[in-house]
């Protein structure tokens, strides 16, 4: 970092404390609210799904937990001058500072990792052909292996790691901090584009009514939103390393970590408590039914071998409206006027063809 010239000193020392050029208050007003909507969203999702929790649900609690933690830091690295001007800070704040930055920067891989492999998991109980199971298979080989290493590079950037915030240790050997940081976003901003645009394609074959489609939308702006924060938070790491003044512009890479990682969770938790709300604000006459109605799951038909792009499934009845996210899927699908894709069946029941396979409403 370098030094600022003696004229930058005294504008900046003659500020009270910095109280009139802070970003503290910023930092709290988006990170607060942010944090306290995604835990009411994750605890709504549990729920909802109560009685057929499974791993994606536990994997984002997980997810969840890491993000409370780091939110938790960040809101406190503000009363050790994140968020003001590097000289307004009191010498003594700048080890505590850098050593709340150490544990943000290493919990930052896992809680974006395991929001982004839970909604993995969640795409392989909606998606069932074979070219969406290759491509989950192949993003959790990926998540899991570069959520480990980076983790791990992170915690050892500097030997010993506690030279990482104590200025006093000379005799230590880090890497470059700029390199790591641009490779890591890098990474993550590639993976949050795979993940939340993939179902994109499938979703726009659907045909539904406009308010489901506009829920469909919104769920996507948001996983869009995610991706953007993260490649914003590049654009400002490079503001970061050209700064001198480092807490001040590291604020901003703090708020957008914050919208990137609370975000992914809520938009990974929004399609499983939505049948909570279609249950208990249903109008008569819609194809959801009350929450003591049987509803309709997924069942594969066994008449005879089928290839994969042949396979058929019939709906069969069961008493919990809230079992899973195939259900919803197939409510969608059957309150849809027509869709495209209609297919008849042998029996004569109407179904929809969805990637290549058909759903229809048969017998139980």
């Amino acid at each position: 970092m370098a030094t600022p010239s003696p004229e930058e000193i005294d504008a900046f020392t003659r500020m009270t404390d910095g109280s009139q050029d802070s970003r503290i208050a910023l930092v709290l007003a988006v990170e607060i609210p942010i944090v306290v909507t995604m835990v009411a969203v994750l605890c709504l999702r549990f729920y909802a799904r109560a009685k057929i929790l499974a791993r994606d649900d536990w994997i984002m609690a997980a997810s969840g937990v890491f993000a409370t933690v780091q939110t938790m830091l960040s809101c406190v690295s503000t009363r050790y001058g994140m968020g003001v001007h590097a000289w307004n800070l009191h010498e003594g704040f700048i080890t505590r500072v850098a050593k709340l930055a150490w544990w943000y920067t290493v919990l930052f891989t896992p809680t974006t990792t395991l929001s982004k492999v839970s909604i993995v998991l969640a795409y392989m109980k909606i998606f069932p052909t074979r070219t969406d199971r290759i491509f989950c298979y192949a993003m959790l080989v990926f998540l899991a292996l570069c959520g480990i290493s980076i983790t791990i590079a992170l915690v050892f950037q500097c030997i010993p790691v506690n030279s990482y915030w104590d200025i006093s240790i000379t005799e230590n050997k880090c890497y470059s901090e700029r390199v790591a940081s641009m490779v890591v976003s890098s990474f993550n901003s590639l993976s949050d584009l795979a993940v939340f645009l993939w179902p994109a394609p499938t979703l726009w074959q659907i045909s539904l009514p406009l308010k489901q489609r506009i829920g469909l939308l919104f769920v996507f702006c948001i996983g869009c939103l995610v991706c953007v924060t993260g490649i914003v938070r590049i654009y400002y790491y490079t503001m970061f390393f050209k700064s001198i003044d480092i807490f001040w512009t590291g604020s901003i890479i703090q708020i957008l970590g914050a919208l990137e990682y609370n975000l992914a969770i809520i938009c990974g938790c929004l399609p499983e408590i939505r049948p909570l709300f279609t249950c208990n604000f249903q109008r008569p006459g819609t194809a959801v039914p009350p929450r003591s109605a049987p509803y309709y799951s997924k069942q594969k038909s066994t008449q005879g071998p089928m290839s994969s792009s042949q396979r058929t499934y019939h709906w069969s009845q069961t008493k919990n409206p809230l079992d899973s996210n195939e259900a919803v899927l197939l409510r969608e699908l059957e309150s849809a006027k027509r869709p495209r894709g209609s297919v008849h069946s042998e029996d004569g029941s109407v179904g929809v063809s969805v990637n290549g396979e058909t759903w229809c409403k048969g017998g139980e």
